[in-house]
């Protein structure tokens, strides 16, 4: 059995927890309410230059045990590793700045700018912003959808930006995934033969 492999592209959008959104019908956006995808405050924060994802467990138990009736009846040998608090991890790479970009880096209280208009923000007005990430992953010889997901994170950019003029600086956003029932997942699974 062989697995085709996939070149893929992937996209992130981003909606503040506290905005309000009209679809599915009117609401504000939080743990227990999730914008509907076609609504208009999903924030596109760029085509990803690199993803990577992880699950890490903050607990773990090794359980040791004898087989008495074994070949070698004195020594332990492990018997089952319990793991527990898990945190998963995306850190997702993009060089496209945009509103929502900015508002990450300066850890703004609240929206920075409107399309097209200048505002006053509070630079470390809010220690964690958290909100809703809708990401896709699409094939990209045909555009076909291969996964998507829509998880409540805590996002925050990880990395030193630096801006030298010559090259977009690249943004790193770590998003932890917090507990929410409306998280969701749907993967296209490739061929096998």
């Amino acid at each position: 059995m062989t697995q085709d492999t996939i070149l893929t592209t992937s996209h992130v959008k981003f909606f503040r927890e506290g905005n309000a959104f009209t679809v599915p019908s009117s609401g504000t956006a939080s743990r227990t309410a999730l914008p509907g995808k076609t609504d208009t405050g999903w924030a596109y924060l760029g085509a990803l230059e690199q993803l990577t994802e992880g699950n890490k467990p903050q607990v773990t138990v090794k359980v040791y045990g004898a087989d008495p009736e074994g070949a070698e009846p004195g020594r332990k040998q492990m018997k089952n590793i319990l793991r527990g608090k898990f945190e998963r991890m995306l850190k997702l790479t993009t060089k496209e700045f945009s509103n929502s970009i900015l508002e990450l880096l300066v850890r703004s209280g609240a929206q920075v700018i409107s399309p097209g208009a200048f505002a006053d923000y509070v630079p470390g007005g809010r220690s964690a912003i958290r909100g809703w990430i809708w990401f896709v992953q699409y094939n990209a010889d045909n555009d076909a959808l291969i996964r998507e997901e829509m998880l409540f994170c805590e996002v925050i950019i990880e990395d030193d930006v630096t801006w030298d003029g010559d090259d977009a600086p690249g943004f790193v956003l770590s998003c932890t995934q917090l507990l929410s029932t409306l998280t969701s997942g749907t993967a296209v699974v490739g061929s096998e033969s």
